[in-house]
């Protein structure tokens, strides 16, 4: 398996939840992706984009696990946009 990682002038982003069938993103390269050591589970809870005050929804969420792994996508970020496209992710 690929490490893209290995260059650190190079953005990327893992999604492992929505990010996986609606990135909403740009992206130069996309790739199957393997995150070793975390767990996605729905522990997280939101009153921005599910939910009420009182009665937040559930999100997905990573969690450390060291046995488990979690599966989903790297998008490699396009350099001129990049730090817009990580403004409008951290928001989301």
């Amino acid at each position: 398996m690929t490490n893209l990682a290995d260059d650190e002038s190079v953005q990327w982003v893992f999604g492992y939840g929505s990010l996986v069938f609606r990135p909403a993103f740009p992206s130069t390269e996309q790739h199957l992706g393997r995150l070793d050591g975390w767990q996605r589970r729905f522990w997280q809870g939101s009153i921005d984009h599910r939910g009420i005050p009182g009665a937040p929804g559930r999100v997905a969420t990573l969690v450390e696990d060291p046995s488990q792994h979690v599966y989903g996508m790297t998008y490699r970020l396009p350099e001129r946009e990049r730090t817009s496209i990580l403004a409008a992710l951290d928001f989301r």
